[in-house]
Formats: C-alpha cells, sequence, structure tokens
C-alpha cells in the first residue's frame, strides 16, 4: 500500500474568506503536481474564494525520475488498465472526501480536474462514487 496522498500545492482563500468551491487537481503520468500549476493559478484568479489543491500522485514513475503516476504503466494493456485504476481509486477517494471535510465542503462545491492519466481518475472516481463531485474536467 502506498502512502497517503499529499496535497503538495495548495492555494487557499485569504484566512477570513471560508472557502466556497473545491477544485483538486491531477496531473499526467510522469508527471507531478508542478505541471498543474499555471492552471491552479487561473483557477484562483477566477475563483479566489476557491481551494485549489494538487496532490502528488502515489506511484513513483518507473525508471529513476522524480516523478509520479496515479497508477504503473510498465506493462499496460486494456484489462491491467482497469484493475490498475481500481487498485488506485480508495486512496483517491479517500483523499477526495478528507479535504471535502477538511475545508467544510460538499460533494456540489468539488471539481475534479485531471490531465491524461488525471482525467483518467477523476472519471473514473465520479463513476466509483456517485454524488462525489459537482464537475468534472477531463482533458487528453
Amino acid at each position: 500500500m502506498n502512502a497517503p496522498l499529499m496535497t503538495v500545492i495548495e492555494l487557499l482563500p485569504e484566512p477570513q474568506v471560508k472557502p466556497r468551491q473545491l477544485f483538486i487537481l491531477l496531473h499526467d503520468a510522469a508527471g507531478g503536481p508542478a505541471d498543474m500549476e499555471a492552471l491552479a493559478q487561473a483557477i484562483r484568479q477566477a475563483f479566489p474564494a476557491a481551494a485549489v489543491l494538487i496532490p502528488a500522485a502515489p506511484q513513483p514513475s518507473e525508471g529513476a525520475s522524480a516523478t509520479r503516476n496515479w497508477f504503473l504503466t510498465e506493462g499496460l494493456s486494456e484489462d491491467r488498465r482497469i484493475a490498475r485504476v481500481a487498485e488506485a481509486m480508495p486512496q483517491l477517494l479517500a483523499y477526495i472526501q478528507a479535504r471535502q471535510h477538511d475545508l467544510g465542503l460538499l460533494p456540489p462545491d468539488t471539481a475534479l480536474a485531471g490531465f491524461g492519466q488525471g482525467a483518467i481518475m477523476a472519471l473514473e472516481a465520479v463513476q466509483a462514487h456517485d454524488g462525489l463531485a459537482g464537475r468534472v474536467l477531463a482533458f487528453s
């Protein structure tokens, strides 16, 4: 089992402002939270009362890289992808629900945005747990 997901980039409203929305951004395979930082900054400008969080995927990428994967890509086939996404899902669901609770926000206030492998995880998360988020943005 991997360590719990950790928020690497966290953009919160001013301390006196209670967050009204939650955006969780999920990076692509062989990437990291910094890959989503420009999008996070744009969201914060458009939605100043939003909390924008970018966790690091739990799996280290194959090789010596410091990048991360949501699920292993080595030897990946369609059948294996389904199993690997299912294996990674409980950790992501727990992270999303914990952050909603911590920030006092409800699922309709939550948007998941993912790129590549992160998009797969975002789409599968709302399939796995109906009502988890109010919206999903998926980028290929």
